[in-house]
């Protein structure tokens, strides 16, 4: 009988070992060893629990992958039962998939630090979900279909310090939304439909080291906006800005980046950068690809510390004087200046008149005036190509003969002499020199022909008034010829025979005179003749001279008579 038992006892311990190795293979079977994840993942999609390689946290991440043919109501049920079977830890990650609710059981996580729902379809983050998410650090729904942020979905998370809501569609923000997080550093509300700011809406937040606002429709910013708040990147490139309010960035004395890039600004107010402080911070100002025409006088003033200044893509024809500088006479260290692709013309005077230290910059797809007052641009070019990003882009636009011409290529000689010009003007000079030549020849030729006129007329008996200019007119006479009575022989005789031989009319004093006074005689014999001729004689002159003092004694008679 002891045997027996004995028997029976070592063969009941034998069975029990036995079913344990049983239980344990099975348990191997169903995956219910600790750390195993026991409830089965979401269909089509992916679960896993992955280390941060920073931290010894664990991330559980349901990754659908964007599979298609996932029915979104299942999906929420799915997940949520899958969080409420599993061990979530603090780190949750569900994305690519197309949910468009957050289910219930992940309200319940409160002991999350961080939670990234992006790449998903989510229309909304549901209002008192997340109130008691008092350990959450970081909160990513980027690339979501979210339109709305509700007053107060953020309330309870207290330790909040990044939010990425960027590549949704929210058009509106709620003034109040962020006012239960405080210790907020980073806001990325990029790449969303954003059309106005209200003022305050970031007045909760003490300090934000990063606000992305970029590829929005914020078309004003009010005054004060940013009031209270301390910023150290902001980014309001790719909107609808058309003007800087004066107060804007009252009080931005950490601001280190602000970046204004693709806007619609026309002018930049003076002093609109006066009322950040002192400016010891600011590194990078980005004012790029926007339309402003001119910059006011001491608008950058005491920027010591600006690192890149952008004005490229804009409208600025000139650069006044005192753009960088004031009576101070403070150097402004910008390492990085660039002002392509705008309206300028020419470096003067800004450039020479101001201390300003570039390392790198950027001129070129300007319409640079090469006329011969800026011909000292390419020496200065030379002496400064290892600073100049774009050389090979710097070309003349005026003079036309230069257009499309690379500054840096060119001699001083270019500026300033026209190859054309020169030419037409030695051509010029000769034509002209050869037309005074001419006109100088035909003057001499005339004035010797002139003064030896009668001796060339007697010699080639050449007669150039012998012609009618009575044509058509009943004259007696063709010629009236009047000489001295003291002159009538020889030489009166010989030529009245000379003239009535060539069968001329002549009208002679001797002959023809009626009796009377001899002045009404002249008078009628000169009205009837068609010319007069005068034989210019000593005797005549004197003749002449008695007539003329008698008639001059006629007159006095009869003044005073």
């Amino acid at each position: 009988m002891r045997f027996s038992v004995v028997r029976k006892k070592k063969m009941s311990r034998e069975r029990n070992v036995l079913i344990g190795l049983l239980t344990v293979v099975c348990l191997l079977q169903f995956d219910v060893m600790a750390g195993v994840i026991v409830r089965p993942c979401p269909t089509k999609c992916h679960c896993s629990r992955q280390t941060v390689s920073w931290s010894s946290a664990i991330n559980l991440i349901i990754n659908c992958n964007n599979r298609p043919g996932i029915d979104p109501h299942q999906l929420y049920k799915q997940i949520d039962s899958y969080l409420i079977n599993n061990d979530v830890n603090n780190r949750l990650i569900i994305n690519r998939s197309p949910l468009s609710h957050l289910p219930q059981s992940l309200c319940r996580l409160t002991n999350l630090t961080f939670l990234d729902i992006s790449n998903n379809r989510l229309a909304d983050l549901p209002n008192n979900c997340f109130i008691d998410f008092d350990q959450i650090i970081t909160l990513k729904a980027d690339f979501n279909n979210i339109t709305y942020l509700k007053n107060g979905v953020f309330r309870g998370m207290v330790k909040l310090y990044k939010l990425n809501l960027s590549h949704n569609q929210i058009d509106d923000l709620v003034n109040g939304v962020f006012n239960s997080t405080k210790n907020l550093m980073e806001i990325d509300l990029s790449n969303n439909k954003i059309t106005a700011l209200p003022n305050g809406i970031f007045g909760g937040i003490r300090l934000i080291g990063i606000l992305d606002l970029s590829n929005n429709k914020i078309a004003a910013l009010p005054s004060g906006i940013f009031g209270g708040v301390s910023l150290v990147y902001l980014d309001l490139s790719h909107n609808q800005i058309a003007e800087l309010p004066r107060y804007i960035f009252d009080n931005m004395v950490r601001l280190k980046y602000l970046n204004l890039h693709d806007n619609k600004i026309t002018a930049i107010s003076n002093g609109v950068f006066d009322s950040m402080g002192p400016l010891k911070y600011l590194n990078l100002l980005n004012l790029s690809s926007n339309e402003i025409a001119e910059l006011p006088d001491e608008v950058f003033h005491g920027m010591g510390q600006l690192f890149k200044l952008d004005l490229s893509g804009n409208k600025l024809a000139s650069i006044g004087r005192q753009a960088f500088s004031s009576e101070s006479n403070m150097t402004t260290r910008i390492y990085y200046l660039y002002l392509h692709d705008n309206q300028l013309t020419s470096m003067q005077p800004w450039w020479h008149d101001v201390n300003i230290t570039a390392t790198r910059m950027s001129i070129g797809f300007n319409p640079w005036d090469c006329s011969c007052d800026n011909e000292w641009m390419t020496g200065w070019l030379n002496s400064t190509a290892n600073r100049i990003d774009d050389l090979e882009n710097v070309l003349c636009d005026t003079p036309p003969r230069l257009h499309g011409m690379i500054i840096i290529h060119m001699s001083d000689e270019d500026f300033c002499v026209d190859p054309a010009a020169e030419a037409a003007k030695r051509a010029w000079t000769i034509s002209m020199s050869s037309v005074a030549g001419v006109v100088i020849v035909l003057l001499s030729v005339g004035i010797i022909v002139y003064r030896l006129r009668v001796k060339l007329y007697t010699r080639f008996k050449f007669h150039p008034f012998d012609r009618d200019e009575c044509l058509g007119e009943d004259m007696d006479y063709d010629v009236f010829f009047c000489c001295s009575s003291e002159d009538h022989e020889p030489e009166g005789s010989r030529i009245l025979e000379s003239v009535e031989a060539k069968g001329y009319r002549v009208c002679y004093h001797y002959r023809d005179f009626m009796p009377g006074l001899i002045t009404a005689n002249i008078e009628a014999s000169v009205t009837r003749s068609k010319r007069t001729l005068c034989l210019l004689t000593s005797n005549f002159v004197r003749r002449f001279e008695k007539c003329l003092l008698f008639w001059y004694h006629w007159l006095v008679y009869f003044a005073f008579a």
